[in-house]
Protein backbone atom coordinates (compact mmCIF):
# COMPACT_ATOMS: atom_id res chain seq x y z
CA UNK A 1 0.00 0.00 0.00
CA UNK A 2 1.31 3.82 -0.92
CA UNK A 3 1.46 5.64 2.37
CA UNK A 4 2.24 9.43 1.73
CA UNK A 5 3.54 10.23 5.19
CA UNK A 6 6.77 11.91 6.23
CA UNK A 7 8.59 10.43 9.14
CA UNK A 8 9.94 13.34 11.28
CA UNK A 9 12.62 12.24 13.54
CA UNK A 10 14.73 14.13 15.94
CA UNK A 11 16.57 11.66 17.68
CA UNK A 12 13.90 11.67 20.71
CA UNK A 13 10.73 9.42 21.58
CA UNK A 14 8.55 12.40 21.16
CA UNK A 15 10.08 13.85 18.27
CA UNK A 16 9.42 10.92 16.17
CA UNK A 17 6.09 10.15 14.43
CA UNK A 18 4.67 10.21 11.66
CA UNK A 19 2.35 12.79 9.88
CA UNK A 20 0.16 12.32 6.75
CA UNK A 21 1.48 14.84 3.16
CA UNK A 22 -2.19 14.33 1.53
CA UNK A 23 -5.58 12.22 2.25
CA UNK A 24 -5.45 8.71 0.03
CA UNK A 25 -7.92 10.30 -2.67
CA UNK A 26 -5.23 13.06 -3.31
CA UNK A 27 -3.55 11.31 -6.22
CA UNK A 28 -4.31 8.37 -7.88
CA UNK A 29 -1.23 6.57 -7.46
CA UNK A 30 -0.11 2.88 -7.82
CA UNK A 31 3.18 1.19 -6.61
CA UNK A 32 3.63 -2.56 -8.62
CA UNK A 33 5.92 -4.01 -7.32
CA UNK A 34 8.08 -6.58 -9.73
CA UNK A 35 9.36 -9.91 -7.16
CA UNK A 36 12.87 -10.46 -8.51
CA UNK A 37 13.47 -12.92 -5.21
CA UNK A 38 11.16 -14.47 -3.06
CA UNK A 39 13.34 -16.05 -0.50
CA UNK A 40 15.46 -14.04 2.78
CA UNK A 41 17.73 -11.47 1.57
CA UNK A 42 21.36 -12.07 2.40
CA UNK A 43 22.29 -9.43 4.83
CA UNK A 44 18.83 -8.31 6.88
CA UNK A 45 18.19 -4.54 6.77
CA UNK A 46 18.80 -4.14 10.65
CA UNK A 47 22.11 -5.30 10.29
CA UNK A 48 22.15 -3.43 7.49
CA UNK A 49 21.61 -0.53 9.32
CA UNK A 50 24.61 -1.12 11.65
CA UNK A 51 26.85 -1.53 8.87
CA UNK A 52 26.32 2.12 7.36
CA UNK A 53 28.08 3.79 9.30
CA UNK A 54 30.98 2.15 7.30
CA UNK A 55 30.45 3.24 4.06
CA UNK A 56 32.57 6.57 3.09
CA UNK A 57 29.31 8.09 1.58
CA UNK A 58 27.31 7.82 4.65
CA UNK A 59 27.72 11.47 5.92
CA UNK A 60 27.16 12.65 2.00
CA UNK A 61 23.81 10.41 2.20
CA UNK A 62 22.54 11.81 5.03
CA UNK A 63 23.25 15.27 3.90
CA UNK A 64 21.14 14.90 1.18
CA UNK A 65 17.86 13.91 2.52
CA UNK A 66 16.20 17.03 4.01
CA UNK A 67 16.16 18.36 0.31
CA UNK A 68 15.06 15.07 -0.77
CA UNK A 69 11.98 14.76 1.50
CA UNK A 70 11.36 18.31 1.17
CA UNK A 71 11.34 17.81 -2.69
CA UNK A 72 9.18 14.47 -1.99
CA UNK A 73 6.47 16.15 0.00
CA UNK A 74 6.04 19.27 -2.70
CA UNK A 75 5.99 16.68 -5.48
CA UNK A 76 2.86 14.68 -3.65
CA UNK A 77 1.14 18.24 -2.64
CA UNK A 78 1.72 19.48 -6.44
CA UNK A 79 0.82 15.64 -7.54
CA UNK A 80 4.20 15.86 -9.66
CA UNK A 81 5.16 12.91 -10.94
CA UNK A 82 8.22 13.68 -12.96
CA UNK A 83 9.68 14.92 -9.42
CA UNK A 84 8.64 12.37 -7.05
CA UNK A 85 9.57 9.88 -9.71
CA UNK A 86 12.96 11.04 -10.39
CA UNK A 87 13.79 11.57 -6.50
CA UNK A 88 12.83 8.19 -5.79
CA UNK A 89 15.27 7.08 -8.22
CA UNK A 90 18.14 8.99 -6.80
CA UNK A 91 17.38 7.72 -3.43
CA UNK A 92 16.76 4.06 -4.19
CA UNK A 93 20.76 4.56 -5.80
CA UNK A 94 22.01 6.40 -2.60
CA UNK A 95 20.53 3.77 -0.52
CA UNK A 96 22.43 1.04 -2.28
CA UNK A 97 25.36 3.37 -2.57
CA UNK A 98 25.66 2.87 0.98
CA UNK A 99 25.23 -1.21 1.13
CA UNK A 100 27.42 -1.44 -1.24
CA UNK A 101 30.13 0.62 0.14
CA UNK A 102 29.49 -1.26 3.48
CA UNK A 103 32.62 -3.22 5.10
CA UNK A 104 31.95 -5.92 4.15
CA UNK A 105 29.64 -4.37 1.09
CA UNK A 106 25.82 -6.04 0.87
CA UNK A 107 25.00 -6.10 -2.89
CA UNK A 108 21.23 -6.84 -3.06
CA UNK A 109 20.71 -6.31 -7.14
CA UNK A 110 20.40 -9.17 -8.83
CA UNK A 111 20.43 -9.09 -12.66
CA UNK A 112 16.66 -8.72 -12.64
CA UNK A 113 16.93 -5.80 -10.80
CA UNK A 114 18.81 -3.91 -13.14
CA UNK A 115 16.63 -5.42 -16.05
CA UNK A 116 13.81 -3.96 -14.65
CA UNK A 117 15.33 -0.80 -13.53
CA UNK A 118 16.97 -1.02 -17.45
CA UNK A 119 13.04 -1.54 -18.85
CA UNK A 120 11.16 1.51 -16.84
CA UNK A 121 14.22 3.70 -17.91
CA UNK A 122 12.84 2.53 -21.89
CA UNK A 123 9.56 2.82 -21.00
CA UNK A 124 9.53 6.30 -19.68
CA UNK A 125 10.94 7.16 -22.90
CA UNK A 126 8.86 5.85 -25.10
CA UNK A 127 6.08 7.58 -23.30
CA UNK A 128 5.09 5.56 -20.12
CA UNK A 129 5.25 7.46 -16.90
CA UNK A 130 6.65 5.42 -14.24
CA UNK A 131 10.13 5.34 -11.96
CA UNK A 132 11.57 2.66 -9.90
CA UNK A 133 12.63 2.42 -6.31
CA UNK A 134 13.72 -0.54 -4.38
CA UNK A 135 14.24 -0.90 -0.80
CA UNK A 136 17.05 -3.35 0.51
CA UNK A 137 16.52 -6.03 -1.39
CA UNK A 138 16.61 -7.22 -5.07
CA UNK A 139 12.89 -6.82 -5.81
CA UNK A 140 11.86 -3.25 -7.25
CA UNK A 141 9.02 -1.00 -6.85
CA UNK A 142 7.27 0.82 -10.03
CA UNK A 143 5.97 4.19 -9.08
CA UNK A 144 2.93 5.05 -11.71
CA UNK A 145 -0.39 6.55 -12.18
CA UNK A 146 -2.98 3.99 -11.11
CA UNK A 147 -4.41 4.67 -14.68
CA UNK A 148 -0.98 2.68 -15.92
CA UNK A 149 -0.82 0.13 -12.98
CA UNK A 150 -1.99 -2.78 -15.20
CA UNK A 151 -0.07 -1.87 -17.80
CA UNK A 152 3.12 -1.50 -16.17
CA UNK A 153 2.03 -4.79 -14.47
CA UNK A 154 1.52 -6.40 -17.62
CA UNK A 155 5.27 -5.07 -19.16
CA UNK A 156 7.09 -6.41 -15.84
CA UNK A 157 5.45 -9.77 -16.08
CA UNK A 158 6.81 -9.91 -19.40
CA UNK A 159 10.36 -10.16 -18.33
CA UNK A 160 12.23 -13.47 -17.39
CA UNK A 161 13.55 -12.24 -14.07
CA UNK A 162 9.79 -11.38 -13.00
CA UNK A 163 8.43 -14.05 -10.75
CA UNK A 164 5.47 -11.99 -9.95
CA UNK A 165 4.14 -8.53 -9.39
CA UNK A 166 2.26 -6.79 -6.84
CA UNK A 167 -0.46 -3.69 -7.27
CA UNK A 168 -0.67 -1.16 -4.21
CA UNK A 169 -1.99 1.80 -4.32
CA UNK A 170 -3.14 4.35 -1.54
CA UNK A 171 -4.54 3.67 1.70
CA UNK A 172 -6.60 4.73 4.77
CA UNK A 173 -3.53 4.75 6.90
CA UNK A 174 -3.17 2.79 10.32
CA UNK A 175 -5.94 1.45 11.52
CA UNK A 176 -6.90 -0.67 14.87
CA UNK A 177 -9.02 -4.15 15.53
CA UNK A 178 -9.81 -5.35 18.72
CA UNK A 179 -11.29 -8.51 18.94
Amino acid sequence: MLHRAHWHDDGSEAGSYAESIAPPAHWALADVVAVVESGPKSVGSAENHHLATTSAYFGARLAELPPRIAACVDAIQARDLSTLGRESEADAISLHVIAMTAQPPTLYWKPGTLAIMHAVHGWRRAGLAAYWTIDAGANVHVICAQADAAEVATRLEALPEVQWTITNGPGPGVRVHLE
